[in-house]
């Protein structure tokens, strides 16, 4: 990244720490927690005209996040050891950042699935369509055999987990979150997605944020695919978005806030909510500077957290926080997006107004 050096994105990866329905009691806690859209009150006052949003809620939940990517995504090309010899069967044909789409004319969505048809091939040229940089291609590769199974020289993936936070949701019940792209770690691109999921998640710890080493928060998401929290319908550079399925309990009384504009924030006093700890809690921040025309809209403007007890406990921003809503007299302004790694008390933040736009 041009910019690795000066910021990071608050995503955190925890792919090998997805637990499948064995954290905290599971359905018995989940249900103490989250409540069934069906049984939420309903809104006596419309805060949607025109499909611009003038109000909603901000969340400030850290949850675990799922997606699967919209075909194979080569991480890179690798040699193939086919007895004595050593071969690169994709050289120069496939390369990092790839996505596979078909092969042999079939539909792939799971590594399982491309593994099956390339063995299925026994060592002929396998046909694939792949999508790079925006258009579709066809190539051709012959796998080499290596051991029992037939070989494409990729290390390949099909799905991502990280935790991330939730910035506000609407009245139709849509939310956004993270304020940036969900982004493969090895490949520094936005991650092309087929579907994804939100579900509950228990912070375990916390790495402190310290100069040139970004601090992190650590935990389990407790991954029940057939009880969501909410669905992932898209994952641009503002951020990701969807509907929740369930509404946590306590957002029942949490009043919805005005939507400011992007004129309406200025530098100053301000806060953002995030329940991190265990407790949904306020921490102060500082506005410090507007980026009126930059062209990243993740960095809207300059944050600075000014709440003692929170640069003390964890060192200021750390991944993971990233989508914390930011308020500002009474209104909600935008969200945490990065922490610059040289300091990491500072970071910067998204107008809400841009997370909103389709």
């Amino acid at each position: 990244m041009k910019w690795k050096n000066k910021m990071h994105v608050g995503w955190t990866m925890v792919g090998v720490c997805v637990l499948i329905g064995v954290l905290l009691g599971n359905k018995d806690w989940q249900s103490r927690r989250y409540l069934p859209l069906e049984k939420v009150k309903a809104v006596s006052e419309p805060y949607l005209t025109s499909k611009v949003v003038t109000r909603a809620k901000p969340l400030g939940m850290v949850m675990g996040i799922y997606v699967k990517t919209q075909g194979i995504v080569v991480l890179e090309v690798t040699d193939v050891y086919g007895g004595k010899k050593v071969k690169s069967p994709a050289k120069g044909l496939l390369k990092k950042g790839d996505y596979l789409i078909r092969c042999q004319g079939k539909k792939v969505s799971s590594k399982e699935c491309l593994m099956k048809l390339v063995d299925e091939s026994c060592g002929k040229p396998v046909s694939l369509v792949i999508w790079r940089d925006g258009k579709r291609r066809s190539v051709s590769v012959k796998p080499i055999k290596q051991g029992e199974h037939y070989r494409l020289g990729v290390w390949v993936r099909d799905d991502m987990a990280g935790l991330g936070t939730m910035t506000l949701c609407t009245q139709n019940n849509e939310y956004v979150a993270l304020g940036h792209a969900i982004s493969d770690m090895d490949l520094n691109t936005r991650i092309r997605i087929r579907q994804g999921s939100i579900h509950p998640c228990r912070i375990t710890d916390i790495r402190k944020g310290k100069p040139e080493l970004p601090g992190a928060l650590i935990g389990y998401i407790d991954y029940c695919p057939e009880k969501p929290v909410g669905t992932i319908k898209k994952n641009t550079e503002r951020g990701i978005g969807g509907h929740l399925l369930r509404l946590p309990r306590f957002m029942q009384e949490e009043p919805y806030l005005p939507i400011a504009s992007r004129k309406e924030v200025h530098t100053g006093d301000a806060e953002f909510i995030s329940d991190f700890s265990g407790k949904r809690k306020h921490y102060a921040l500082k506005i410090t500077h507007i980026n009126h025309f930059t062209k990243r809209a993740s960095k809207g403007f300059v944050i600075e957290i000014t709440d003692k007890n929170l640069k003390q406990k964890i060192g200021g921003i750390v991944q993971g926080l990233s989508g914390s809503p930011i308020v500002q007299e009474g209104k909600i302004v935008g969200a945490i997006t990065h922490v610059f790694v040289h300091s990491p008390h500072k970071g910067y933040g998204i107008f809400v107004e841009d997370m909103l736009k389709q």
